[in-house]
Formats: structure tokens, C-alpha cells, sequence
């Protein structure tokens, strides 16, 4: 079995772009890695027509609200409903 890296010790102090849903677990999970490392921005996908997150439904002016009240860029990536796993790796 990999050996588990302790990703608290080996981030702390790095920089850091989330990917971000807008959910609660996703917030929460934010707001630990920036207790440790420095979040520099946040990725955020949304579906092919860009009106919604593709995890939870959101309006992206909710999602900007959201990273503009921790002082944090969004960067946006709309991915299509039928995307296949090797196009979505290359989208990034």
C-alpha cells in the first residue's frame, strides 16, 4: 500500500487553487486548507450553458458572491453534460 502523505504538515505554508462547489463540505474543506496553506483562487465548474455549478446547481453569481467575500478569483471551467473522463482531464 502508498504511503499516506500528511497533507496538513506537507501544505502548510504553500499556495494553493481550490476546486470549489459552493456546497458545505466544500466550504468546509476551504476553510481547513486555509488554515494551513494560502488559497490563491478557485476553480469552479459549471455546465455547458454556464447558467449552473455542475455539483450543486448553483448560479455562478452566487458561487462569485461567495469568493469575493474571502477575497478570492474565481476561474471558471464549463464542461459539457456527455464529457468522457479523457477530455475532461485535457480541459485543465
Amino acid at each position: 500500500m502508498a504511503e499516506l502523505i500528511d497533507w496538513k504538515n506537507s501544505a502548510h505554508g504553500h499556495k494553493f487553487i481550490a476546486s470549489f462547489s459552493g456546497g458545505k463540505d466544500s466550504v468546509l474543506a476551504l476553510y481547513k486548507a486555509m488554515k494551513v496553506g494560502e488559497a490563491v483562487g478557485l476553480i469552479v465548474m459549471l455546465e455547458e450553458e454556464g447558467k449552473r455549478s455542475r455539483s450543486h446547481g448553483m448560479p455562478p453569481e452566487l458561487i462569485q458572491a461567495q469568493a469575493e467575500s474571502i477575497g478570492l478569483p474565481v476561474y471558471i471551467l464549463q464542461l459539457p453534460v456527455g464529457l468522457i473522463m479523457k477530455k475532461y482531464l485535457c480541459a485543465f
